[in-house]
């Protein structure tokens, strides 16, 4: 089982086609770091007019939420390959 301090470490990326334009990426942009607030998810992602490339983390609960309201938000992200690895130690 996982341990209360263990972290799930999430990987994705996702194109969109066509590109985002400059309003729609700007939106698209506040709206993923809103999602991830709302879920308590740490890391690193780039979003482009091209889309979204995240390394992300949290417990395996939140990353999960996290998926599930990118799909809610866009229905793109039901194409997209969410990897997720849980029980990585707290401390690496």
């Amino acid at each position: 089982g996982l341990k209360p301090d263990d972290v799930s470490i999430l990987l994705f990326y996702q194109y969109v086609e066509p590109d985002w334009t400059e309003k729609e990426h700007r939106a698209a942009l506040k709206k993923v770091i809103s999602i991830g607030k709302a879920h308590n998810i740490k890391g690193r992602g780039r979003c482009a007019p091209e889309g979204l490339n995240c390394t992300l983390s949290g417990n395996a609960k939140d990353i999960r939420n996290f998926c599930y309201a990118l799909r809610k938000w866009n229905p793109i992200f039901n194409e997209t390959d969410f990897k997720i690895e849980d029980g990585v130690p707290a401390e690496k």
